[in-house]
């Protein structure tokens, strides 16, 4: 299939399903909707689960803590603010806070102090219900968290606001450690809303993340091409974002960041993240040095990235995928093919639908192999070249190697795009790239793209 002209995106639409009656018609984007996705990220009223041992003031809680025994259930007998709870240590003994009724009418406070810390344990987690935490850390923190989830835990129905560095940390000290955080708001945290990491364990985690608000993370402008965001995870295995609604944040808007195995993002709007000056810098869903298993499907990604052209097509990309070689040959020895599908993808003047990427803070080595990209959506709504899709490269000081690009799905170290559906500005317009570098920014057409083996079935069409 190729270039489709005549249509409105309206008629091409009947087209397609016209066409597809005898399949399955693709489900681009959540599969129940937009706005279900946006109506569900919301915090719950926490119920009390009774028989707990109350507390009502943070000077109760470290004392309760040492008095009981594991796996206890600790219950706030009384609204209104809990200042100074902080540097409170829980250990292995996996207590369970309530605060029952809405995150609203408990404020857990920190002092705002360098590198500050509110719950930590070790190992064995911790379940927190409700509350709104904030004011732990400052802007110059380099560390600090009002929770520091290490080992399996569960954080549910809370706020987590204007911390000065996260909103809430886990830390997988143990292979396979499970967390769930759900149904939480995070809003104008410093440098990230959420992070995590091995804790220096050097094992893998299984992070999840759903049904959350994402809002004005790194809302200290931090650089977001070094360290902050809305989000960062690392060394995890299955790490799953679901349901959630990740938007105004400046810098990506979720971010895998190396060696994360079989990660699973689905059915997420990814909206409008963007960097303010003095860091311009941003993108919807970036994946960097991950190691294979991924599938990102069934995500709304629209308008991130700033609409200019600072050091474009680099930023701007609202699905970007770095250095990440899924053959075997990054820090996974596997061959675990990645896909990214089914997605709805709307890209406005200076930014890009999906792109494949390799850059120079990675070497040769770790170049991005064994993706499959197929059955997207992708509106581009630039001008001719002010849009990109495909390969890019800045590995070398020449063209992409055009040994990433395969011809078949699952080729050993080669890439694929195909039955993907383009809406364009231009339908005459370069979109495309396979040999992109800074070096050779020029973009290409469909059917240069199509003579590098891409796109058989895909299809393009006038907006």
């Amino acid at each position: 299939m190729g270039v489709r002209r005549g249509h409105s995106r309206a008629s091409h639409v009947g087209v397609l399903r016209a066409r597809k009656i005898a399949e399955a018609p693709v489900q681009y984007g959540p599969g129940g909707g937009v706005q279900p996705v946006k109506d569900g990220a919301v915090v719950r009223t926490v119920s009390d689960p009774g028989g707990g041992v109350p507390f009502s003031s943070a000077s109760d809680i470290q004392a309760l803590i040492n008095a009981n025994g594991s796996n206890t259930i600790f219950v706030a007998s009384a609204t209104g603010t809990y200042l100074n709870f902080r540097g409170i240590i829980y250990g292995n003994k996996h207590p369970r806070f309530y605060f029952p009724g809405a995150a609203t009418s408990y404020s857990i406070e920190g002092a705002g102090s360098l590198n500050e810390l509110g719950l930590q344990g070790n190992t064995n987690g911790l379940e927190v219900y409700g509350g709104t935490w904030k004011n732990y850390a400052t802007a110059a923190s380099s560390f600090g968290a009002p929770i520091v989830a290490v080992g399996p835990s569960i954080i549910q129905d809370a706020v987590f606001t204007l911390n000065g560095f996260t909103g809430l940390e886990c830390q997988g000290t143990t292979p396979g450690a499970a967390f769930l955080v759900s149904h939480c708001r995070f809003l104008t945290n410093g440098r990230y809303n959420i992070n995590g990491n091995d804790g220096g364990a050097g094992v893998r985690y299984q992070p999840t993340l759903e049904y959350c608000l994402l809002e004005d993370g790194n809302s200290n402008l931090n650089d977001p091409g070094g360290n902050a965001g809305c989000m960062k995870f690392n060394h995890t295995d299955g790490f799953t974002m679901r349901y959630c609604w990740s938007k105004a944040n400046h810098g990506f808007g979720a971010w895998g960041d190396f060696d994360n195995l079989n990660l699973h993002w689905h059915d997420n709007v990814v909206e409008n993240n963007i960097g303010l000056s003095p860091v311009p810098g941003a993108g919807g869903m970036f994946c960097e040095v991950n190691s294979g298993g991924a599938v990102i499907e069934h995500n709304y990604v629209i308008g991130n990235g700033d609409a200019s052209n600072a050091n474009y097509p680099f930023n701007g990309v609202q699905i970007i995928i770095s250095n990440s070689p899924c053959d075997g040959s990054g820090p996974n020895p596997l061959n675990l093919r990645s896909e990214i599908r089914y997605n709805d993808i709307d890209a406005s003047n200076f930014q890009s639908p999906i792109v494949l990427y390799n850059h120079s803070s990675h070497p040769d080595s770790q170049r991005t192999r064994n993706w499959y990209v197929h059955h997207n959506r992708m509106t581009m709504r630039g001008a001719s070249g002010r849009s990109r899709v495909g390969l890019s490269d800045v590995c070398t000081a020449g063209s992409a190697k055009e040994g990433d690009i395969g011809t078949s799905p699952g080729s050993p170290g080669l890439c694929l795009f195909d039955f993907n559906e383009y809406h364009v500005a231009d339908i005459n317009g370069s979109y495309w790239n396979h040999d992109i570098s800074r070096v050779n920014p020029g973009a290409r057409s469909f059917a240069s793209f199509q003579s590098k083996g891409q796109e058989a079935n895909g299809t393009v069409v006038p907006i």
